[in-house]
This record gives C-alpha cells, structure tokens and sequence, in this order.
C-alpha cells in the first residue's frame, strides 16, 4: 500500500496484495511501488493501472500476480473513485443510512494477462459526512479463530458497522478491528 500525491488537489492510494511470500514477493512489491510513483501524475486510474499492468506481466514470473485497489481523492470536489485489479470489495459505511454496501469490485489481478484495458472499469463513489470506507486484504475475513472457525465477512461487515459510529477517526476504527480480530 502506499499513499502519493500527484497534485496538491489530489490523492492517490493503492492497497495490493501478492501471491506467495518471501523474497519473490517482496520484489513484485518493490516493482509495483517504484511503477506507481511513476505513472502517477497520469490523469486517469485506468491508464495507470494498465501501465502498471504491462511493466508488471514483463517484470513477473507466469505463477505471480499482484490484486489491487486503486484510489482517487480529489479534494477541493470532494470525489472518490476507485478500479479495482481482482482485490477485495471495499466495504462502505454510509452514516446516514446507517448501512453497509459493498461496493463492486472487478478487473483482473495485475500481471496475468498482457492487456487489461477491457476488463477494469474506474467507479466513483458518492462520500457523505460520517461516512466510513474499508479497504482491506484477504487476511482479515480469512483469519483463523480455529481449525473450523474464520472471522468472515460478515463479521467484518458488522464490526465495520458498529465501529464506524462509535469513533471519530480511521485510526481508531482501525485499532479495534485488528483487536476483534486478534
């Protein structure tokens, strides 16, 4: 994951997760972090995205690929917009409402196929006061209580709903998933 600020109206973050661990890993993460930061002063999330992509199914073995969630802030107009590269569905909290939706995900995982330019699609999200976005890996819904119990989605979803009223910042609401969690 990283946090980049192409402009000074706008905010760029990712969140991605790759296949094995180790060293291999570790490399496809280093690639993906240094194409990133060079292809972020690029207007669209798709055309990033599919830079990103072709470096990285270069760059990787046939057995490695990287799920993403690429992120959008444009401050001064208050839009969020996200694309999504085969990742996890980011889990949305709206307060109004007081209800959770989980907003589509899509795409391919980077790094499989050549060209994924028809397969990703850029999605804006309407963002109101109070309201509460998640983005998450596999490792948080996969967690193992037991041998026979995982902490699972729905669970996530009630904590992020129950978390999301009770605390004023992000950091908090972190704070006490990874402790449900734990």
């Amino acid at each position: 994951y990283d946090f980049l600020q192409p402009s000074k109206n706008e905010m760029l973050f990712y969140l991605g997760d790759v296949t094995g661990h180790g060293v291999p890993s570790g490399i496809i993460v280093s690639i993906a972090n240094a194409l990133f930061y060079t292809f972020a002063d690029r207007a669209d999330l798709d055309e990033i995205l599919i830079d990103v992509n072709e470096v990285l199914k270069v760059k990787t073995m046939p057995n490695m690929f990287v799920t993403l969630v690429l992120m959008k802030w444009i401050v001064d107009k208050h839009k969020f917009s996200y694309v999504s590269a085969g990742h996890e569905q980011i889990i949305h909290y709206r307060a109004k409402e007081d209800d959770i939706v989980m907003l589509p995900s899509g795409g391919l995982a980077l790094g499989m196929v050549k060209d994924i330019s028809k397969l990703i699609k850029v999605r804006n999200v309407d963002l109101h006061a109070d309201d509460v976005l998640l983005i998450y890996s596999d490792g948080i819904p996969e967690a193992w209580k037991n041998e026979k119990e995982m902490y699972g989605m729905d669970r996530l979803k009630a904590k992020v709903k129950e978390y999301a009223k009770l605390f004023p910042n992000a950091l908090t609401i972190r704070n006490a998933l990874m402790a449900d969690v734990y």
